[in-house]
């Protein structure tokens, strides 16, 4: 298993986060953070708060392989989907516009 501590600094660095916002966020001062980043090993509670707060799924802790982004909410894939949308839409427009333009040069 790793050295949750040192899991942490490093998705912190990883992400470039600032560590006084994160402590904040906990509710900690920046110097009980840093002790949190030298345990071995903390509180399944505390993990998922600090999970919450720096966005990787608790589960990546436990596994060899990259951190696990977090699940995207409800709100947040209908926003991506409407983007992407609104870009099929833009590009259409634009083709469109190319193959006028493109039929009156010659």
């Amino acid at each position: 298993m790793k050295h949750i501590g040192n899991e942490i600094k490093r998705l912190i660095e990883q992400k470039h986060l600032v560590k006084k916002e994160i402590a904040d966020a906990l509710g900690y001062t920046p110097t009980a953070l840093s002790g949190i980043m030298r345990k071995e090993s903390i509180d399944c509670a505390l993990l998922v708060k600090i999970c919450d707060v720096i966005g990787v799924s608790p589960t990546s802790f436990f596994d060899d392989e990259k951190p696990v982004a977090k699940p995207l909410s409800a709100t947040e894939a209908q926003a991506l989907f409407d983007l992407l949308n609104e870009k099929e839409r833009t590009i259409k427009i634009l083709l469109g516009k190319i193959g006028t333009n493109s039929g009156q040069d010659g």
